[in-house]
C-alpha cells in the first residue's frame, strides 16, 4: 500500500493520507508518477476503519439508550414498590378500623341484649334509683355536677351557709352580697343572739334600660312586678344558703333612680327648658319585702321554693311605687346620669 520513488525509491505513503495537488517524494521531493501500483490506495475509502468506527458510535449509542432504559425500569419498579406498599398500608388500616367496628357493634349489642334480660331495667327500678341517687348528690351539692358560674356560686354560697369555722356575719355578709345583684348593698346588724340582714339593689343592675332616672316600664303594675319578683330571689337564695346561721329578720329593698326637681306642675315647655338644669337624679328605696325568722323556721327547703310561693311567705314593708310619675325623655333631658347618693334599705 506504499509508493515507491524512482529517483531514490523511498516508500512514500499511500496517497489520500497527503496533501491534495502534486504528490511529491517525502525524501528527495521528486514528482511522483500518477496511476499505476501507487494509485491503487486512492480508488475508495478505507471501509473497514470506517465501518469499525460506525460500529462503536452505534454501539455506543446503543449502550446510552440500553442504560436510560434500565434507569427508567428501575424507577418504574420503585414506584409500583411504594404504590403497593401504601396500598397495602390503607388495606391493613381500614381492615383494623372495620374490625374496631365490629369490636365496638358487638359490645354495644352485648351490653343491650344484658339490658332487656335485666327485670329490674325493664321495670324502671334500676332507673328510680339512678335517679335518686344522683338527686341526693345534686341536693348534698356534689361539686361534680356545677357546669356553669352560676351554678359554682350556688355551691359556694351553701358551703359559706353551713361553715361553721367561719363568722356568721361574715358568711351571712358574702351570701347576700352573691345572691344580691352586682354594686347591692349589704349590711348585717346584731340583734341580741340573732342578726338582722339587709340588702339594697339598683334596678339598673339587672335589667336594661333602667339606668338612672330613665325606665322601660310604663306604668308602676309593671315596676312593681319587677321589683317584687327580683326581692323575692334574693331572699329565696340568701335563706337557701343561710338559712340556719341565725337570721331574725332578712329585708330586701328596691332601688331607682328618680328625677328630682322644683319645677312646677303647670310648668309651660320654655319654663321647663328653661329650669332643665334643676333635675336632680337621685336613689331611692322604692319597694321594700322582708321575712323573719318566724315564717321562715316554717319552710323546710327553700331549695325547693316557687317565686309564687315566696311572693306569700314575705311581707311588703315599704312601696312608694305608686308615687311615681312617668314622663317622656323630652320632658326630662339629662334623665340618664348616674343616680345621686347610696342605695337606700
Amino acid at each position: 500500500m506504499t509508493q515507491p520513488c524512482s529517483q531514490c525509491g523511498h516508500a512514500n505513503a499511500p496517497g489520500f493520507f497527503r496533501n491534495p495537488g502534486v504528490s511529491r517524494c517525502d525524501c528527495c521531493g521528486a514528482i511522483l508518477p500518477e496511476g499505476g501500483e501507487s494509485s491503487a490506495p486512492r480508488r475508495g475509502l478505507d471501509w473497514a476503519w470506517i465501518a469499525g468506527t460506525v460500529v462503536l458510535c452505534v454501539a455506543g449509542l446503543l449502550g446510552g439508550m440500553a442504560r436510560r432504559a434500565a434507569q427508567a425500569d428501575r424507577f418504574t419498579a420503585g414506584v409500583k414498590a411504594e404504590l403497593a406498599a401504601e396500598d397495602l398500608s390503607r388495606r391493613q388500616a381500614n381492615e383494623a378500623e372495620d374490625a374496631a367496628r365490629a369490636a365496638v357493634a358487638r359490645e354495644q349489642e352485648s351490653r343491650f341484649q344484658a339490658m332487656i334480660a335485666d327485670t329490674n331495667w325493664l321495670a324502671g327500678t334500676k332507673a328510680r334509683a339512678q335517679h335518686e341517687e344522683e338527686w341526693g348528690r345534686r341536693a348534698a351539692h356534689d361539686r361534680a355536677f356545677a357546669k356553669t358560674p352560676m351554678e359554682f356560686n350556688l355551691l359556694r354560697m351553701a358551703e359559706l351557709g353551713r361553715d361553721p369555722t367561719i363568722n356568721p356575719v361574715r358568711a351571712l355578709k358574702e351570701v347576700a352580697l352573691m345572691a344580691a345583684p352586682p354594686k347591692s348593698r349589704v349590711e348585717v346588724v346584731p340583734f341580741q343572739d340573732r342578726y338582722i340582714v339587709k340588702v339594697a339593689f339598683a334596678h339598673s343592675a339587672v335589667a336594661e334600660g333602667e339606668w338612672g332616672g330613665t325606665t322601660r316600664h310604663a306604668s308602676t303594675s309593671s315596676m312593681r312586678l319587677a321589683a317584687r319578683s327580683t326581692s323575692a330571689g334574693i331572699l329565696r337564695e340568701v335563706f337557701a344558703a343561710c338559712g340556719s346561721r341565725g337570721i331574725e329578720k332578712l329585708q330586701v329593698s328596691y332601688n331607682h333612680g328618680l328625677n328630682i326637681s322644683d319645677i312646677p306642675e303647670g310648668a309651660t315647655p320654655e319654663e321647663r327648658a328653661r329650669l332643665a338644669t334643676r333635675w336632680r337624679v337621685v336613689n331611692r328605696r322604692l319597694y321594700r319585702v322582708a321575712v323573719d325568722q318566724r315564717r321562715a323556721a316554717g319552710v323546710a327547703d327553700w331549695g325547693t321554693v316557687s317565686l309564687p310561693q315566696v311572693y306569700e311567705i314575705m311581707g311588703v314593708e315599704h312601696d312608694s311605687i305608686s308615687g311615681v310619675q312617668f314622663l317622656t325623655s323630652e320632658m326630662l333631658p339629662g334623665a340618664d346620669r348616674e343616680p345621686e347618693g347610696e342605695l337606700e334599705f
